[in-house]
């Protein structure tokens, strides 16, 4: 080191940049290099200690959104250190250390002057990442130092953040301050990230939360079914969800169910479970949603067979009465069929080896009831149209 800092011409080497705006400086704090670190900040010029990076972050920054703590404590006994710096996002060290969860080091920031309140450009807060992480003890010093309760640019406080990170434990720090549309809000992200603990417990605290709906019309049973959640679908039927709830596009959480494949679920297997517990607890298997589709469309469609053999079974059987007005037949308010090929769902698997056992069953019943076979096949079918995913936004940054 002292070798190759043995100039004047080496030391400015220390301040050279990459393309990313990085110095040897920052790398060293980001990795934990101590004695190397040390050595550079003695050859350097104070006001070098806050060189900054092509996204204004410090070797500071660098150090305690690594959790480098020993760099940066030896950063901070320098006096120029600047502890309000904020980088392009608006993120300053109090935003990295609550995400490290290390209260020691939090407070030792605090005492030194940084932010603990301010916002980066997505309206977040050092208390929401607290939140989020689980650090109750940490959330409560944020709070006994007035740190506001503040919505961020979605509108979540730091109650629904710590309901989307699992802590029960933050909610019951939190829950003075707390409103009752907090809890609403908090049962549906809760939900949606599979957190059961935490729906218990606000179903426990407010129990006509179960009936919260987004702007979607999606119920907390919605998220749960979607996402394959076997246990939560079960809690939420248990506290008296309804399972025949419809979303704006009047879909169940059953068509949601039945919707899911392997490529989102562990298995479809999971979607059999789901959907066997929403129609014990009362889920109609006749809805259609704005497009006309059951959950047998719906089943096929997305070939899971488990869902359909499972609705095929709590069917009645057609009438012999050659209307053949029958689910297993039913077409959608477009007259379309699941596919481009104008297949019916009994016969839109039949060349799908995956499924095959599926089209099998679907074809039984149609045997066993050959009044309700279908004279014609329906004709003119345009193509199946693509439908859109829920599209989910999620903030792009490196810590959170």
């Amino acid at each position: 080191m002292d070798i190759l800092l043995g100039t004047a011409i080496r030391k400015r080497a220390l301040i050279c940049k990459d393309n990313d705006g990085v110095t040897p400086i920052h790398a060293a704090a980001s990795r934990g290099h101590l004695d190397c670190l040390t050595e550079s900040i003695k050859l350097i010029k104070f006001n070098d200690i806050n060189v900054l990076d092509k996204k204004s972050r410090t070797p500071l920054m660098y150090a305690v959104g690594n959790a480098q703590w020993d760099c940066a404590e030896a950063l901070m006994e320098y006096e120029k250190v600047d502890y309000l710096c904020v980088d392009n996002m608006g993120r300053g060290l109090m935003h990295r250390a609550a995400v490290m969860c290390d209260v020691k080091q939090c407070l030792t920031l605090i005492q030194k002057g940084a932010d603990f309140v301010c916002e980066d450009q997505f309206g977040v807060t050092p208390l929401h990442l607290a939140a989020k992480e689980g650090d109750a003890e940490l959330v409560e010093i944020l709070l006994n130092r007035k740190a506001p309760l503040k919505e961020d640019a979605n509108g979540l406080t730091p109650f629904e953040w710590a309901a989307a990170g699992g802590s029960v434990a933050v909610l019951e720090v939190i829950r003075p301050y707390r409103h009752r549309s907090n809890i609403f809000m908090s049962i549906l992200i809760a939900a949606s990230c599979n957190r059961f603990n935490v729906c218990k417990y606000l179903l426990d605290d407010l129990p006509e939360c179960i009936n919260a709906i987004n702007h979607c019309g999606w119920t907390a049973l919605h998220y749960a079914s979607h996402s394959g959640y076997t246990d939560l679908v079960r809690l939420l039927v248990d506290h008296g969800a309804d399972a025949s709830a419809v979303d704006l596009l009047l879909r169940t959480p059953l068509m949601l169910a039945a919707m899911s494949s392997e490529d989102r679920l562990s298995s479809v297997v999971v979607a059999g479970i789901v959907s066997q517990t929403l129609i014990n607890a009362g889920a109609s298997i006749v809805l259609r949603d704005i497009d006309g589709n059951s959950a047998l469309h719906l089943a096929c469609l997305s070939k899971n067979e488990d869902v359909a053999r499972y609705i095929l079974k709590r069917l009645d059987p057609p009438q012999d009465d050659g209307h053949a007005e029958h689910i297993v037949n039913s077409v959608n308010s477009k007259k379309e069929t699941f596919d481009e090929r104008d297949r019916l769902p009994a016969l839109a698997a039949i060349e799908d080896d995956d499924i095959a056992e599926c089209a099998s069953f679907l074809i039984s019943i149609l045997l066993d009831n050959p009044g309700s076979a279908r004279t014609s096949a329906v004709t003119d079918c345009p193509s199946r149209r693509k439908r859109a995913s829920m599209d989910t936004t999620e903030t792009d940054s490196e810590f959170y």
